[in-house]
């Protein structure tokens, strides 16, 4: 999902406090609207995958369901006419 006015509302006062990551296969999208910290450019099953292990502290069972959300993500873009 792409940072939009329709996504977080007023853009000037959007997560003012929150270090924000911007996982976008379009590197043109990242800094467009709203600064992030932390830019991550690739598809989002991919980038997941590789980050999602160096983040276990977060605790298994968020981890996997992170893990469950990705390949969920990725089943949609990959067939977006039964979405």
């Amino acid at each position: 999902m792409r940072f939009d006015d329709r996504v977080t509302g007023n853009l000037k006062t959007y997560a003012s406090n929150a270090k924000k990551i911007h996982i976008e296969i379009d590197p043109a999208e990242i800094n467009k609207n709203v600064k992030v910290d932390v830019p991550l450019v690739g598809d989002l099953r991919e980038v997941l995958h590789e980050l999602l292990p160096k983040v276990e502290s977060i605790g298994p069972q968020r981890v996997a369901r992170l893990h469950r959300q990705a390949e969920g993500d990725a089943a949609v873009s990959r067939h977006p006419e039964s979405a």
